[in-house]
């Protein structure tokens, strides 16, 4: 049966509105850590909001969404609201309901993140990329059932050892399981060569040696993201098994603006500019005005989403205040 791919444009608006939401989400904290307002470290996501606003965008209630790196980037692109999760990364604690003051929450929020590693206990091992060993899949992962979305980094352990993950790979297609393996390649601004994040291409061939549909895809292109993904969970949800996808990315410490600046050698800056002028949010804008969005209507999602951001600092910072009050009075 053929699969429907093409990308309505409302679908497209709708992912181009979380990516935004991300960006400018990750951008303030990457200002708040260098202005040590914010004194945790964080995997940020810059860059990389194609893949999770495109997989996001295909999960229903009851689906399952996990990964192990990047996690702000997959909450708010299940719809969960920005506040409370920048409370976290301010580090406040949690306090009592009516010690706290309401915020605005997303419209959509999410049944598929927070709970997603206790709701799929059953049958996985709490290895990133990996299921547990047991022959008999727990009710969750039954073919025709919710589909699972497993996202990973491609690292020196997935790469190169891979043993956990290629057990994954041999019982979801021995049971035809109703996965996406998701792996995330992404290139990496903070290293001396984008060549050095590069990994072997052996899990796609694994995968297809099993029998499992892999590919390699643009995970800069939103579009290219959104029709992969479309297809393996539209396939996942008819019973045709899992399906492996290469995402390919690159990932910068903070804005796009800063890294143009950057003090590299001759070939690495022309390398890093190559990637910067591939940015997702700018390649999704074009995408969207050749569609015939109005410029005005992706400026006023810009702003709104900004506002929300700005509330959700606003919001942390008086959490805060109030859980160090809170903590010197107990």
């Amino acid at each position: 049966m053929t699969v429907p791919t093409a990308v309505d444009t409302s679908d497209l608006l709708s992912m181009y509105r979380r990516m935004v939401q991300i960006r400018l989400f990750e951008e303030r904290v990457a200002d708040l850590i260098s202005a040590r307002e914010i004194r945790t470290s964080c995997q940020l996501c810059i860059g990389q909001e194609a893949i999770f606003a495109g997989v996001a965008a295909l999960l229903e209630p009851g689906d399952v969404l996990w990964g192990e790196n990047h996690s702000h980037g997959r909450f708010l692109a299940c719809g969960c609201e920005p506040h409370s999760l920048m409370a976290e990364v301010f580090g406040c604690e949690e306090l009592d309901a009516s010690e706290t003051e309401e915020f605005p929450r997303s419209s959509a929020e999410s049944e598929n993140s927070a709970s997603s590693q206790e709701e799929t206990a059953e049958y996985i091992d709490g290895q990133p990329g990996t299921f547990s060993d047991s022959e008999e899949p727990g009710p969750a992962v039954s073919a025709g059932s919710r589909v699972a979305v497993n996202c990973f980094r491609a690292s020196e352990e997935t790469g190169q050892d891979g043993t956990r993950l290629v057990r994954s790979l041999q019982l979801a297609a021995r049971q035809q399981l109703p996965v996406l393996f998701l792996c995330e390649t992404t290139f990496d601004a903070r290293l001396p060569s984008v060549s050095e994040a590069h990994q072997p291409d052996s899990l796609l061939e694994v995968a297809s040696s099993l029998g499992i549909p892999a590919r390699q895809i643009d995970g800069n292109d939103a579009e290219s993201v959104l029709s992969a993904v479309r297809s393996s969970v539209l396939r996942a949800r008819r019973d045709g098994g899992p399906t492996f996808l290469d995402c390919r990315a690159f990932r910068w410490p903070g804005p796009a603006e800063a890294v143009r600046e950057w003090e590299y050698g001759v070939c690495r800056k022309e390398e890093l500019l190559e990637w910067v002028d591939r940015d997702p949010l700018p390649r999704t804008t074009a995408m969207l005005q050749q569609r015939g969005v109005p410029e005005e209507q992706l400026m006023a999602i810009l702003d709104q989403e900004d506002e929300t951001i700005t509330a959700a600092v606003a919001y942390a910072r008086r959490m805060l205040l109030q859980s160090q009050t809170h903590r010197r009075a107990g």
